[in-house]
């Protein structure tokens, strides 16, 4: 359950209403991870909103109330913390995560001529697209799940540090990823980064790391640059 839940989380899958459980005979009943293609769309809370929460709470889209009764317990609340913890420090680091998108690239690839050639609304630049917008968001939400938990679990400082602060710090920001977060953020606004260089700043970097595409960096960026209209 803890890793189902981390799991799901981390992705950002904003369709989490299907779920299944499944046991082999003799075995405990667990969690099946499927139906996930609507995830890493994104860098908002959601679907922690729904996972975590009172027990007593509305029922939304998933039963919240075996999770939420064992997080109310100090050793299980603990035990979920340190699953999401190795999750982020292992599975999710970004080198592995990118293995697995090239080598599903590399399949589709070949085929994706004969595809765009019988669904005359595709577009080979529309999907390169459409892979490093997934490709981005799969690179930055796991950077902000450690705050975002923060915030749902009333986490201290004391915590955050026991629990995520060897991974906040394998998950920092580099130069590279700024650049590709400002990249998107340019992309989305039909401008060029020699039009957002006047604007940039400190404070718009803090912005564009914690929430690329959120309304409030939108209207930044178009209440200071000049935008243009790009074919």
């Amino acid at each position: 359950m803890f890793t189902h839940a981390a799991y799901q989380i981390i992705l950002g899958n904003v369709d989490f209403t299907n779920v299944r459980v499944y046991r082999v005979p003799g075995g405990k009943w667990r969690y099946l991870l499927f139906d996930v293609e609507a995830c890493w769309r994104g860098l908002e809370k959601t679907p922690i909103e729904y996972y975590i929460k009172p027990v007593k709470n509305k029922i939304n889209g998933f039963r919240h109330e075996p999770l939420n009764a064992l997080l109310a317990v100090p050793a299980y609340r603990e035990r979920f913390l340190r699953r999401v913890a190795e999750l982020l420090d292992t599975v999710f680091v970004w080198e592995n995560v990118e293995a697995h998108f090239d080598a599903v690239i590399d399949q589709l690839l070949p085929i994706l001529p004969r595809h765009i050639d019988r669904w005359d609304n595709m577009k080979l630049t529309n999907w390169e697209k459409n892979i490093s917008a997934t490709k981005y968001y799969a690179r930055v939400r796991p950077k902000k799940i450690p705050e975002l938990l923060k915030a749902a679990m009333k986490l201290t400082k004391a915590e955050m540090e026991e629990y995520f602060g060897a991974v906040l710090e394998k998950l920092e920001v580099t130069d590279e990823e700024m650049e590709a977060a400002l990249e998107v953020v340019c992309r989305q606004n039909n401008m060029t980064m020699e039009q957002l260089k006047p604007y940039y700043d400190a404070e718009f970097e803090k912005a564009v790391v914690r929430s690329v595409l959120s309304t409030k960096v939108t209207k930044l960026i178009r209440d200071a640059a000049i935008i243009t209209e790009t074919a």
